[in-house]
């Protein structure tokens, strides 16, 4: 309802389904993030035309979304909103004569202060708007809302403004997310070795999960869009990732091509016809190469030690005291993904500790 940009996304269906089992979000394949023109076709407003089409009834045309809205919820998240950089450039759209003269743009590069917690201090880290048509300036960074196009544009995943358009409950102040022009932070000088072993310092759980009692981060506490954050962001890091190997081949070793061979021999000398296929390094985790070191690594154990005395299976218990200490009254551990795994991760180095030592 409050999104700029409509998500297009192919997920399991049943998983997520809440009412026949744990509720988990799972996608194949890649998200897009969609945006609209400003003008709304047949079907009526949605996404980012909300904000700019009939102001005067807003609130009716966002509470036709669904029948299961709370009204006054819906009015106080639109209050929210009514200081996002995003929200005011497109209702200050509504008092321009001739728009469709106009070449709209939302600036994509990550510029001024980008600290997270920070609120804009000026509306123009939000949108650009140009009098008369310059290629230079459709040609830059920015991504173009078009009046009348009747069609929809995808919002790169490195794009600063692929958070905030998408996620705006999560970012109300219209901050960039995560994209890759982000800097490392400095890693702290004279830390005590005491904490940087913390993650082995088990069993001792409590002092595992107390890492973060103080944490007040509300992305962790938004329930189901927990959860599509998280896929989304892992989706973009892995999508840059498999962007940098396939333009920088030349960087990784490759094995001769033996059908490259066979068609050179068969006389082919027109380039068009001949593939090229991408190598995926072992370092990248989950390809081909990585799983067969990683099952070439564990043939070797067997070889050297013998065969495995015990194969274990283990499961994870929402109810567990550690899980319900760190949940607020408003969560769910379904929806804690990152607490869970923390928990887990200290079980399973307990148990370790049990059997080994």
């Amino acid at each position: 309802m409050f999104a700029f940009t409509s998500l297009g996304v192919n997920y399991d269906k049943d998983l997520a389904n809440k009412y026949r089992g744990i509720y988990t979000f799972r996608v194949q394949e890649q998200m897009y993030h969609l945006i609209d023109d400003l003008y709304p076709r047949e079907r009526g407003p949605r996404n980012l035309q909300l904000y700019f089409y009939d102001n005067a009834n807003e609130l009716e045309n966002r509470m036709v979304c669904s029948d299961k809205l709370n009204e006054s919820a819906v009015k106080k998240l639109m209050d929210i909103l009514k200081d996002n950089p995003y929200s005011m450039f497109l209702r200050s759209l509504t008092d321009m004569s001739n728009l469709q003269n106009y070449h709209i743009a939302l600036k994509c590069e990550a510029g001024l202060d980008q600290r997270v917690y920070y609120m804009p201090t000026t509306i123009e880290i939000a949108a650009i708007w140009v009098d008369e048509y310059d290629g230079s300036v459709i040609h830059a960074l920015h991504l173009q809302i078009y009046t009348h196009s009747d069609r929809t544009q995808r919002v790169n995943y490195y794009f600063g403004c692929y958070d905030p358009l998408q996620y705006p409950l999560l970012f109300p102040h219209g901050q960039s997310g995560w994209h890759c022009g982000t800097k490392k932070l400095p890693k702290p000088e004279n830390i005590p070795r005491s904490r940087t072993l913390e993650f082995e310092q088990l069993p001792n759980i409590k002092s595992f999960t107390s890492m973060r009692n103080d944490d007040e981060d509300e992305i962790l506490h938004t329930g189901r869009l927990f959860q599509q954050y998280s896929v989304d962001e892992y989706i973009k890091l892995e999508t840059q990732r498999l962007d940098f190997v396939s333009f920088n081949q030349d960087l990784f070793r490759m094995g001769i091509l033996q059908r490259l061979l066979d068609i050179l021999k068969l006389g082919e000398r027109d380039a068009s016809n001949v593939g090229k296929q991408t190598f995926l390094p072992n370092s990248f985790i989950g390809g081909p190469r990585d799983m067969r070191q990683r099952y070439m690594d564990a043939i070797a154990l067997v070889q050297r030690f013998g065969k495995p005395d015990l194969f274990i299976t283990m499961t994870c218990s929402p109810s567990w005291m550690k899980i319900k200490e760190q949940l607020w009254s408003t969560d769910e551990a379904k929806n804690r993904p990152d607490l869970i795994t923390r928990v887990f991760r200290a079980k399973i180095e307990e148990l370790k500790t049990d059997i080994l030592k």
